[in-house]
């Protein structure tokens, strides 16, 4: 654990990894930090003592023990203690499926040496609406060396409520 004095009180960093940061702050009353944002972290704070105010460009949010605030990317934000307060904060990168830069399509390539394993994902073994699935059925095997191995493409898997990924 990291113990860090600040203006406005003390901060004990419990976890930091590249994506993550967990911390106990324990604020002084009549105290803040300065007025600040983040260009990629998201910061929750969760109150477990005390009341905190959370100042944004939109207003201030008075919290309370067990009162959660998200401050997004990029937003300018405060916190200030209208009493000694203790609160925990997690910082992390908000998750972005577009995050991908690509250099050329993916799709179809020839192999200078037609092999097995690719063999069995061409367009004649894949069954047509269900009517050829015994011939279909050699595609669904484990490529050579390949742990974990799919043959089916990731939006064809279900989904559970919400659109998240089995």
């Amino acid at each position: 654990m990291i113990r860090e004095r600040k203006v406005w009180g003390e901060r004990w960093i419990l976890r930091r990894t590249t994506s993550t940061e967990a911390s106990i702050l324990f604020v002084l009353a009549g105290r803040r930090c300065s007025w600040h944002r983040h260009t990629h972290k998201c910061n929750l704070f969760t109150i477990l003592s005390g009341r905190i105010g959370i100042k944004t460009g939109d207003g201030e949010a008075i919290l309370r023990a067990g009162e959660e605030f998200t401050v997004e990317p990029g937003v300018w934000h405060e916190f200030r203690a209208y009493e000694p307060s203790t609160m925990v904060e997690v910082m992390y990168v908000e998750y972005d499926a577009e995050d991908i830069e690509r250099q050329n399509e993916g799709g179809r390539f020839q192999p200078e040496e037609a092999r097995d394993d690719v063999a069995a994902l061409s367009d004649e073994r894949v069954p047509d609406n269900g009517r050829d699935a015994e011939k279909a059925a050699p595609v669904v095997r484990e490529a050579k060396g390949t742990a974990g191995y799919s043959p089916f493409h990731a939006a064809e898997k279900p989904t559970s409520p919400g659109g998240v990924r089995k």
